[in-house]
């Protein structure tokens, strides 16, 4: 099911040093590399709730949702601020997702197509 931007809002943040903002491979020393300063997942998202909650006025997003990073960032979401992020039970969450290829072995069957000989 693809989600309608005809029915939702869509929210697409940025990341703290993701490589398009500051990061430790683009800050100049002082800060750069080792000495860029520690950015957890947690950051990312107390600042992500500021700028629902502050700069669009919206208490509750009706969903989550992404890859990798943002997968991460959904579950943060939802453990730390759980009155704030709605579940959609129609959408297959990114966990569900893991957990049925792990057990069919999908999983390992795409890597060993992508991984060379």
């Amino acid at each position: 099911m693809a989600l309608d931007p005809d029915e939702y809002f869509f929210i697409v943040p940025k990341m703290l040093g993701n490589g398009l903002s500051t990061s430790p491979s683009n800050t100049p020393p002082l800060y750069s590399k080792a000495r860029f300063p520690d950015v957890a997942v947690y950051d990312n998202d107390s600042l992500q709730q500021k700028l629902v909650t502050e700069h669009f006025g919206i208490e509750r997003l009706a969903l989550g949702t992404g890859w990798s990073m943002g997968a991460g960032q959904t579950y943060q979401w939802a453990v730390v601020l759980p009155a704030s992020i709605g579940v959609r039970q129609d959408l297959v969450r990114p966990l569900e997702l893991l957990e049925t290829l792990l057990s069919t072995g999908v999983l390992g069957a795409l890597i060993r197509m992508v991984l060379p000989d």
